[in-house]
């Protein structure tokens, strides 16, 4: 039996990837059939919800695209497609930590494995010349920013800034003249780089289509663009909107709605432009990955990791399974590294006989805490050992009264801080059948030995 521990998209059917993949992928092939121009696709959803996951799941359907797509259904004209008609590519911005990097690697990674997988020489002497065309026009304008503050200053030495500039924009020309050498110049270009940016966009559609034929599509999947900085994540976006969408090309965006809207407030915080908006202009179909009930997640990890949920003496119980959901709000990534933490956590215990069966649910609470709730952990940490008991009296209190959780808050105030975060009070308080006695950690005393024996299986911090 294979065993995925790592943090790898997972492939359950139970998940329903499988239809969302179908149905994405049927949208988007009939969307550019006969259409002019891209089709951009935003799969949206929180940290370690799926989103790759889903995207390499659409990504196998267009290796048989006819068949998972029916396109014949589309267009009468269109019957003879082709399996290659539709070529995929996958590019992973976080990679890039700059603005220029990621939109330059954006364009070199399409143009570069299009001219790898093409057969045919003229389609990929043509792309790796525009690639290298479209470097050089961005090395030179790129140097051109930098020295603009030198050729501003230049004036006091009696320099014409418009000199220097002049010099940057013919630089292309001079390059080429270079050729006689049989040389290969990095900085060859046949024409001021500003004209040939603006120029670009022509290009590319017309390369593409050579490549995937009259009919075809260029499917490029983006992934992790949550985990950019908010400002390179506008910059990709924008770069498909500029210089791509023109082109028979889908895009399947992966992100965090939250993302675009901090860049897009940040950027534009002058500017009465709202997240929702520059969305709605930038992605022409936005799917929100359903969150993952409990049930789900359950089965899915009783099945990926059953030797390490069933390891026994202490096995994770469905009272075990519930706090656990609660803390992780059913997240599967967060849930699965608990899970493997978890594992290791316990069976070192064991081994160091340093927790009983009373004990062990008690850990498996502080192992939640130090990994969904980090501030609550840190202050714990600092010996605020009575602070899990003090939560707790607030906690009952609000069960009584407005007024009774009033006055006991205002006996502890360091809790202020903490009841303010529902998910944290929600996970500290339990369901209805009081899972919080389950794996009561509010004892001073006790706490204290739970981070002990953390610390003795290397998981304190």
């Amino acid at each position: 039996m294979s065993h995925n521990y790592n943090d790898k998209p997972n492939e359950e059917p139970s998940l329903n990837f499988e239809l969302y993949a179908q149905e994405l992928g049927k949208i988007a092939v009939k969307a550019t059939t006969g259409n002019e121009g891209a089709f951009t696709v935003g799969i949206f959803g929180s940290w370690g919800s799926g989103k790759t996951t889903l995207m390499r799941c659409i990504e196998r359907k267009f290796e048989n695209h006819t068949e998972n797509f029916g396109v014949e259904e589309f267009e009468s004209h269109l019957h003879n497609f082709d399996k290659n008609n539709f070529k995929t590519i996958w590019f992973n911005p976080w990679k890039y930590d700059d603005t220029h990097g990621i939109r330059n690697a954006l364009i070199q990674t399409i143009l570069r494995e299009m001219a790898e997988d093409s057969q045919r020489a003229i389609v990929k002497e043509k792309c790796n010349n525009l690639a290298s065309r479209y470097n050089a026009s961005q090395c030179i304008l790129q140097v051109g920013e930098h020295l603009l503050g030198a050729a501003l200053q230049s004036q006091m030495y009696g320099v014409n800034p418009l000199e220097i500039f002049k010099a940057l924009r013919n630089l292309g020309g001079r390059a080429k003249e270079n050729q006689e050498q049989n040389q290969v110049n990095d900085l060859e270009l046949d024409t001021d780089p500003y004209l040939f940016i603006n120029s670009f966009e022509a290009q590319f559609r017309e390369v593409v289509k050579e490549y995937v034929g009259e009919n075809g599509r260029l499917v490029i999947f983006i992934d992790d663009l949550d985990r950019c900085l908010p400002e390179n994540a506008l910059t990709v976006l924008e770069s498909l909107k500029l210089y791509l969408d023109n082109a028979n090309c889908v895009f399947f965006i992966g992100l965090d709605k939250r993302v675009i809207e901090q860049a897009v407030k940040q950027r534009y915080k002058d500017l009465n432009v709202t997240g929702k908006e520059y969305i709605e202009k930038m992605i022409q179909l936005n799917f929100f990955l359903p969150e993952k009930n409990s049930k789900q997640v359950t089965q899915v990890l009783q099945n990926e990791l059953n030797e390490l949920v069933a390891g026994k003496p202490y096995p994770i119980d469905a009272t075990m399974w519930t706090m656990t959901l609660a803390a992780t709000k059913g997240n599967f990534r967060k849930t699965k590294q608990f899970v493997i933490a978890w594992a290791l956590i316990r069976s070192l215990a064991i081994s160091l006989n340093v927790a009983d069966e009373k004990m062990i649910p008690k850990l498996a609470k502080v192992l939640l805490i130090q990994m969904n709730f980090p501030e609550l952990y840190d202050a714990l940490l600092n010996k605020s050992y009575h602070l899990i008991g003090h939560l707790k009296e607030i906690i009952d209190a609000r069960r009584q009264s407005t007024e009774a959780a009033k006055e006991a808050l205002s006996k502890y105030p360091e809790c202020k801080r903490f009841v303010a975060d529902s998910h944290l009070i929600g996970f500290l308080k339990g369901n209805e059948q009081d899972i919080a006695d389950y794996a009561d950690i509010s004892d001073p005393q006790d706490l204290k030995k739970l981070l002990e024996i953390l610390s003795e299986t290397g998981r304190n911090a």
